[in-house]
């Protein structure tokens, strides 16, 4: 019996869907239009563009693209404006994906 490495458990269908879940569920419920316009699009074509993520992965060609920075004004402070990293669903699906798979491994003292 082999074990899965921790990209193999990255990139794993039903690990990007869960993801996606969560950015899902984040993003519709934004307050920016432009991200929850986003993840409607991204939506229209979820499993093609699940299964587009994960070969991208698997051929080490997924790029993190499409991320800008942008200052938000803080809404209870006067200070200066926080910043704010805007990326399409794919990135974030990715990065989610990441993070979930690390904090499984944590819980469970890889």
């Amino acid at each position: 019996m082999s074990k899965k490495t921790l990209f193999s458990k990255v990139h794993a269908i039903e690990s990007l869907r869960i993801a996606w879940e969560q950015i899902y569920q984040n993003g519709i419920s934004s307050p920016s239009k432009e991200t929850k316009s986003s993840v409607k699009k991204f939506k229209l074509n979820e499993h093609k563009n699940l299964y587009k993520i994960r070969l991208e992965l698997r051929k080490g060609i997924f790029s993190f693209d499409g991320i800008k920075g942008i200052g938000a004004k803080k809404i209870k402070s006067k200070g200066a404006p926080r910043p704010i990293v805007l990326s399409p669903p794919s990135v974030r699906i990715v990065q989610r994906s990441i993070l979930n798979v690390l904090q499984l491994c944590y819980s469970r003292g890889y």
